[in-house]
Parts: C-alpha cells; sequence; structure tokens
C-alpha cells in the first residue's frame, strides 16, 4: 500500500470518528431540548457516521489484489461513493421532512448552550469538509472527494438547524408570515439533490467503464505518436477505476525484432506514466509494420562534412522513398524525385549525433547511407533502437558533395 493510500484511508477513519463524537454530542442536545431539528441532525449525523465507515473500508479493500481480482478492487470506492450519494438523499429528506412535518417551534426548550454546540459542531463540518475535498482533488480519490461534498451538505443542513435553534431560542418562527426555516429547508434541498446526483452520475459512469476524460487520451496519444518508432496508432481507450487510471493502445512499430519492440512499449510506458498522474496500468499491444514502400536517407556532404567527418556536423540528408526490396543508387539521392532536408541535431551544441538519430528517426526514415561517418556509439545506438537500417556506400562523398 502507498503512502497516498494510506493518507486517504486515514482521512476516512478521521471522518468516521468525527461524526461518530458529532452524533453522540447532538443525540445528548436532542434529548436535554426536544429539539426536532437537532433530532433530525442526529440521524444526519448517524448516517454520516455508517456512510464514513463505509468509505473507510472501500479505501481498504480497494488497493487488494486476489487470484480471482488480480487487477485489484479499485471500482469498490465508486461503489461506495454512490452509496455515500444515497445517504445525502436520506439526509436531505430527513432535514426537509423534520423542518416541514416536526413539532411546532413552542415545544423545543433550545437555550443558549444547544446554539452554541450546534454552531461549533458546523464551523468543525465545514473545515473539515473543505480540508477533505481539496487532498481528495489533489490526490484524484473520488471517495474522498464524495466524503468532502458530503460534508459540505452537512454543513448547509447544519445551518438549517443552527437558525432554527437560534429562532426558537429567541421566540421567533416566521417573518412576514413566511417561515424562515422553510424557505431554507427550500434552498437547502437544491443543494444535496444537486451534490448527490453529481456524486451518484459520476460514480456510475465509473462503474460502467466510461471512458477518461478526453484530454487525458489525447495526452496519451501525443506521446505515442511522437515517438520515433511508431508509425500508427491503430486504437486508445481509457477507464477510470476508484482513482487509478487504466490505459489500452495498439500500435504499429518500425521494429521487426521482438525484443526491440518490446523496449520501445517500455519506453512509451515510462513516458505516460510520467507525464499522466494516477496510471495504474498500460497495456500497448504492438505489430511490426508491413510496408510497400521504404524510406532511404544519405547525407547531403559539403566542404565543412568532408573535413569534419562526423555524423551530427551533416547539415542536410536526401530522402527516397522506394519499394520494398529495392536498394537505391548514390545519383537516385541527387535526382529531383530526392527530398532535401535541414538536419536539426546540427545545431546542437551537444550530443549532435543522438540527436540527428532520433530526428532521422521522426522522418520515419527506415535506412540511412554512410559512407563510413564517424558514428558514435550514442548515435549507432540510438539509430538501431529507432529501427533504422545502416547501408554503406563505397563513394558517397564523391557523389553527394554539392
Amino acid at each position: 500500500m502507498n503512502k497516498e493510500t494510506i493518507y486517504i484511508r486515514r482521512i476516512a477513519l478521521a471522518a468516521f470518528f468525527l461524526n461518530l463524537v458529532l452524533a453522540s454530542v447532538k443525540a445528548w442536545l436532542a434529548y436535554t431540548s426536544g429539539s426536532s431539528a437537532i433530532r433530525a441532525s442526529v440521524i444526519d449525523s448517524t448516517a454520516d457516521c455508517v456512510a464514513s465507515l463505509a468509505v473507510f473500508l472501500g479505501i481498504l479493500i480497494s488497493t487488494r489484489k486476489t487470484s480471482r481480482f488480480p487487477l485489484g478492487l479499485y471500482k469498490i470506492e465508486n461503489l461506495i461513493s454512490v452509496i455515500v450519494s444515497i445517504f445525502i438523499f436520506i439526509a436531505g429528506y430527513e432535514i426537509v421532512r423534520s423542518l416541514f412535518l416536526g413539532m411546532s417551534p413552542g415545544e423545543a426548550h433550545v437555550g443558549l448552550i444547544e446554539v452554541i454546540i450546534m454552531s461549533l459542531s458546523t464551523l468543525i463540518v465545514f473545515l473539515f469538509g473543505r480540508y477533505t475535498l481539496s487532498r481528495g482533488r489533489k490526490n484524484g480519490s473520488p471517495t474522498l472527494i464524495a466524503e468532502g461534498k458530503h460534508r459540505l451538505v452537512d454543513t448547509a443542513s447544519s445551518l438549517i438547524v443552527v437558525i432554527s435553534t437560534l429562532l426558537s431560542y429567541m421566540g421567533l418562527t416566521a417573518v412576514f408570515g413566511i417561515s424562515i426555516d422553510k424557505v431554507a429547508a427550500a434552498a437547502v434541498l437544491v443543494f444535496i439533490i444537486r451534490a448527490g446526483w453529481e456524486l451518484l452520475t459520476d460514480g456510475m459512469k465509473v462503474l460502467l467503464d466510461a471512458s477518461i476524460e478526453p484530454e487525458l487520451l489525447e495526452q496519451a496519444s501525443e506521446i505515442i505518436v511522437k515517438h520515433g518508432s511508431v508509425i500508427s496508432l491503430k486504437s486508445l481507450m481509457g477507464r477510470n477505476a476508484g482513482r487509478f487510471r487504466f490505459l489500452q493502445a495498439a500500435v504499429t512499430l518500425r521494429e521487426r525484432d521482438l525484443p526491440a519492440a518490446h523496449k520501445v512499449a517500455d519506453e512509451l510506458e515510462a513516458e505516460i506514466h510520467k507525464a499522466i498522474p494516477r496510471v495504474e496500468r498500460i497495456i500497448i499491444h504492438y505489430e511490426p509494420e508491413e510496408k510497400e514502400h521504404y524510406c532511404h536517407a544519405a547525407p547531403v556532404l559539403r566542404e565543412s562534412d568532408r573535413e569534419s567527418g562526423m555524423f551530427g556536423d551533416i547539415e542536410q540528408f536526401s530522402f527516397l522513398f522506394l519499394k520494398k526490396g529495392q536498394d537505391p543508387r548514390i545519383t537516385d539521392f541527387v535526382s529531383d524525385d530526392a527530398d532535401r532536408r535541414d538536419n536539426l541535431g546540427h545545431s546542437e551544441v551537444k550530443q549532435k549525433g543522438i540527436v540527428t538519430a532520433e530526428w532521422l528517426a521522426e522522418q520515419k526514415v527506415d535506412c540511412l547511407w554512410l559512407e563510413g561517418e564517424n558514428l558514435s556509439k550514442g548515435a549507432e545506438h540510438a539509430l538501431k533502437n529507432k529501427g533504422i537500417e545502416i547501408k554503406f556506400f563505397m563513394n558517397l562523398r564523391e557523389d553527394m558533395t554539392d
């Protein structure tokens, strides 16, 4: 269990004990005052206590992997979020029922101590809710986000109780014939329904394997297609499970041997893990490219290149596209069919050869023709890792010099 999960579990456990204390204190106040509003708040806090315990157990179970569930039980967190949304609806119903069908204001014996304690409990719930919500969004935990939103709903409902007890303490129940409690209850009811609906729909989307956010899929797609060994991205899918994300991609690679293709897949996984947070697993299916035409490249040598003899100092390359199995002649690279492009690695201060190799891979080069340019081990390694075949001409320097 990682540090993030342990931290989230501690917050959930703290929420359980907080709700347990609040429910106990409110039960005592309801008994001594006879207030129906406080009695409804006791029901609300008791429901919160049960929900918080469910949240804690959900986080505790979600990271476990068994032979029957080898990918883990991450969706437990989203299932718990759905359950919490139901508790929110129940709490809203109890609040409205108590305010509209409860005892008349004169039957309660509310003192200043009830008003003060209810006000303090409301402040504590609000602060805890804000903290839990911020940590949940930072860690991407739907369970903590649900818990935080639930606590903010409790703050609104607690404000109704505070207003109700305060008005009862002051002997006021209505202004201009309009019940303040009922107006406040109607306003909070809208907030309760909205918060509960958001949690319910968010949790159900994950349980039904809805796709992850489009911008994250686009980000992963850009990482994949940018890799020099990737010819095409055939498919990319992703889903959420709890606070974690799962991605699956199918790509076509220029590599034709299995070890090299596996290494490319590892590189892609590492880059995606680095760029996108909370990705639990990436599955990349790869297959070699079946091409009818291959891209050949050869350096366009100048006098400066002749003197240097270094691979990274080549300023321009000539490109040809030929049918599979057909090798070019030297003169083909200087014909009108050839495409000349400036080498971006030439302007680098360090590691020119490696940067040039990576640039050639981005140009989708299959075969590089040289006459013995001084290839550094790093450049040669980079070319081979990108699946670029290296071949040699005998008189390239004489026939390809401008």
